[in-house]
């Protein structure tokens, strides 16, 4: 991707033979950006765009891939809040919350597919303005919870389940909790405390999001 790269900004031969991991992604960036406001961009093949798309994916997933622990105390404490409000509708409370949102980062996004792990989750770029849903569903007049179930939504594509929800798009609240534990969903009463403070050998050097991206500011293009 140097050269071509190179050739669409127009870089110098030095930014050309200097250019790190993250300046690749940062052109990438502007690429994807261009793309979805419909802005000029580069001339590239269909290969090179899906290129394009794998470079900034791996700079959104990578820091918070190893240890998974990471991706999966991230996730479970965004869902936590969803889930207790969840939980609270299946067992009958009124309440008056009726959707609860989140708006953040790209790289935040990113984390729930990765984490979900669905039969259809295959992805190879998060989009601008991606969202994910986890509605909770329920039959006219329920009044248990065997009459709930919860859908998942990547950019309005139904995440399926196949191999622990009945209908895989559409899992029973039993199901989904199951789901949810399958993944390794962290419960925890200590805010994630004793979770964070839990020592572990690290596998590599750059197991850590800090070092992971150190690692990738200086790490050279090939």
């Amino acid at each position: 991707m140097r050269d071509p790269i190179a050739d669409c900004f127009n870089l110098t031969d030095s930014k050309r033979n200097s250019m790190s991991f993250l300046n690749l992604e940062s052109y990438c960036d502007v690429i994807q950006s261009n793309l979805f406001e419909g802005l000029p961009t580069c001339d590239f093949t269909p290969t090179q765009f899906l290129q394009v798309n794998q470079v900034v994916l791996a700079t959104l997933i990578y820091p918070m891939s190893n240890p998974v622990l990471i991706n999966e105390m991230f996730v479970s404490k965004m869902l936590r809040v969803g889930l207790h409000q969840m939980e609270k509708v299946v067992g009958g409370e009124d309440i008056q919350t009726k959707f609860q949102i989140y708006s953040a980062h790209d790289y935040t996004t990113a984390q729930h597919p990765l984490f979900m792990n669905a039969d259809n989750g295959n992805f190879t770029d998060v989009p601008f303005a991606s969202s994910m849903r986890y509605e909770l569903h329920s039959t006219k007049d329920c009044t248990s919870e065997s009459c709930f179930w919860v859908e998942v939504y990547f950019n309005d594509k139904a995440y399926e389940f196949s191999t622990i929800c009945a209908n895989p798009t559409k899992c029973t609240y039993e199901e989904f909790l199951e789901l949810l534990d399958d993944r390794n969903f962290v419960h925890t009463e200590t805010r994630y405390r004793d979770e964070c403070a839990t020592p572990f050998v690290k596998p590599f050097a750059a197991s850590t999001p800090e070092l992971a991206m150190k690692y990738l500011l200086y790490s050279k293009v090939a």
